[in-house]
Order: C-alpha cells, then sequence, then structure tokens
C-alpha cells in the first residue's frame, strides 16, 4: 500500500523536511497590488518577498487558493503516478476555500486517475481523503507530523483516515503578530472577529499585543502580553507547561514571518527547546509560509502542538 500525504503551501514545515518525507505541496497563490506570487514553501523566495516590504496595511494583499482544475493537475501529474492512496490536510475551511476546491478536485481525479494507473500498468483505483484540518499554519505542520508518523507504521488506509482526522480535535496554533492593526484587518476579510476593534486600538496605544488561538475552525484572544516578546515568551511557556502534561503528538512547530535564525533568541525558546529534548518531543522552526506571512503580517510568530488541553497557561 503506497500512500501519499499533500499539503498546501500554508502548513509550516522546514522544506527538507517536507523533502525528506517525501509530501506534496499544493502551491497558493498571493496577489499583492498588482503583482502575482507563487507559494510553494521555497524559503529563500519567502525572504525575498518579505524583504521587500511588501506587506502593509493599505497593499491589499490576499492569498489565492488554487482552483480545483489545477489542483486536479497537480495530483494527476504528481501524486497518482506514485500513490496508490493520498490524504490531503488542508488549512482551516474557516479563512480559505482551499479545502472546498480540493473537494472538487477530487471528482475529477476520481473520473481521470484511473486512465492514468492503466497508462502506468497500476491495477486497481487510486483513492484520496481531505482533511480539513481546523487550523493553519504550524498546526497543520503538527497534523502533517502525525500523519507522516503513521504512514510510517503502515496503519491501514480507512484507519489512518480516521485517526489523522481525530487528532484535529486536539491541535493548537498559538499567534503572536506585532502589528495588531493588520492582523485584525485581515481576520475581517476572512469574516474572524476574534480581534476586535477596541482590543486592536488598545493593543496600538498601549503596545499590547494579543495571542490568539486557532482551533476547530475559530479563533478567539486567550491572552494580552506587554510586548511582542512577552508575547511569544508567555506562548513558549504555554508550550512547556503542555510538555510536561503530556502531548499526543510529538512534534511541536514554529514558524516566523521574517528569518527563523531571529526564534533561538527570543526569550523563552532556549527552555522550551531543554525540556522538549528532555521529553524526547522534535522541534521544528521553519519560516512561515507567504501565505502565512500575507495573513498575519511581517514578524509574525506561530506555534503548533497536540494537546488535550487547551487551557492558556502562558
Amino acid at each position: 500500500m503506497r500512500v501519499g500525504l499533500v499539503v498546501d503551501s500554508a502548513c509550516d514545515l522546514p522544506s527538507d523536511y517536507i523533502r525528506s518525507h517525501g509530501m506534496f505541496v499544493l502551491p497558493i497563490s498571493v496577489r499583492v497590488n498588482d503583482e502575482l506570487f507563487v507559494d510553494s514553501r521555497d524559503p529563500q523566495a519567502t525572504l525575498n518577498f518579505l524583504t521587500r516590504d511588501l506587506l502593509h496595511r493599505d497593499s491589499g494583499a490576499e492569498a489565492v487558493p488554487y482552483p480545483a482544475e489545477d489542483i486536479a493537475r497537480v495530483f494527476l501529474e504528481e501524486v497518482v503516478p506514485q500513490y496508490d492512496y493520498a490524504i490531503c490536510l488542508t488549512i482551516t475551511r474557516a479563512r480559505s476555500r482551499i479545502f472546498d476546491n480540493v473537494i472538487g478536485a477530487e471528482r475529477i481525479i476520481r473520473l481521470e486517475s484511473k486512465a492514468v494507473r492503466e497508462q502506468l500498468g497500476e491495477p486497481g483505483l487510486f483513492v484520496m481523503r481531505v482533511i480539513n484540518t481546523e487550523t493553519l499554519f504550524t498546526g497543520q505542520g503538527v497534523l502533517a507530523a502525525h500523519a507522516i508518523r503513521l504512514i510510517r507504521q503502515q496503519v491501514e488506509f480507512d484507519e489512518l483516515y480516521q485517526r489523522i482526522e481525530a487528532m484535529t480535535a486536539n491541535i493548537f496554533t498559538y499567534c503572536v503578530a506585532p502589528d495588531t492593526y493588520y492582523l485584525r484587518e485581515q481576520a475581517r476579510e476572512h469574516g474572524d472577529r476574534s480581534l476586535s476593534w477596541a482590543t486592536s486600538l488598545m493593543a496600538r496605544t498601549l503596545n499590547v499585543v494579543p495571542v490568539i488561538c486557532v482551533h476547530a475552525d475559530a479563533a478567539c484572544l486567550v491572552a494580552r502580553a506587554r510586548s511582542f516578546d512577552r508575547g511569544v515568551q508567555r506562548v513558549f511557556a504555554h508550550a512547556v507547561s503542555r510538555l510536561h502534561e503530556g502531548l499526543l503528538e510529538p512534534t511541536i512547530c514554529i514558524s516566523y514571518a521574517g528569518n527563523p535564525i531571529a526564534v533561538e533568541t527570543m526569550p523563552g525558546f532556549a527552555e522550551l527547546s531543554r525540556v522538549a529534548r528532555e521529553y524526547g518531543v522534535e522541534v521544528l522552526v521553519t519560516m512561515m509560509s507567504l501565505a502565512g506571512a500575507v495573513n498575519t503580517g511581517p514578524g509574525t510568530l506561530t506555534l503548533g502542538l497536540a494537546s488535550p488541553s487547551h487551557e492558556f497557561s502562558g
């Protein structure tokens, strides 16, 4: 049984991790003013984009998911020839049309994959399942790491699908953004009211930074910090407390909308790394996807983990 894992480019994992585990990435287009960029999780291209300082409050930046026809083409050319089965993990349906577009693509793939497999002399049908991760960015990364672990254990496909989908209920993504106004305006574009005008005003006037948690297709404010550094420190402290409690997947993902080397010197990261090593938990640090940076703003940090509890303790 050959099983492939497909993620969209908003899934924050290091590019070498993606390559070494044979994952496929569905690109997302990003439109800024009159320019169109393709986000395929190329860290250098993303860093070049960020250094151009294109993302600001009036840039009108938006992430544009591939239409169903283009997604089907990617599957038929790159996934179907190599695998008998595939699991596709998408960013929360509440923030993007990617899930719906992949569902639309699935119908095309079902009709055309048989001919592709016959040409290659492969018996049987190609089977795929699509999972709304109900979260975003590093949370998607944690769920993908969990899926890779189960695939390597050669879990039967129907059980594999059920176990990955069940884990979505325990995935939490925490976000700390230095530009609260930018974050609020982008959230409003997606119908998210978790960051109110009053909170945004308070953040700008008093230098208070909100900590947002994305879980189960919803975003909520879980803490306020006096500065970006303090907000990050509180998120790292929360992750340490979850480590002591016990994670459901031994992976923590961290992404930064900038050079990820900066994460190593952020307050609380050294302690998080130390405790993670004690528990045998892998900490993966990566540059945030271009789509993620467009949605949250430059300099934003997110952390994803899988925990039986979400009560914020940072």
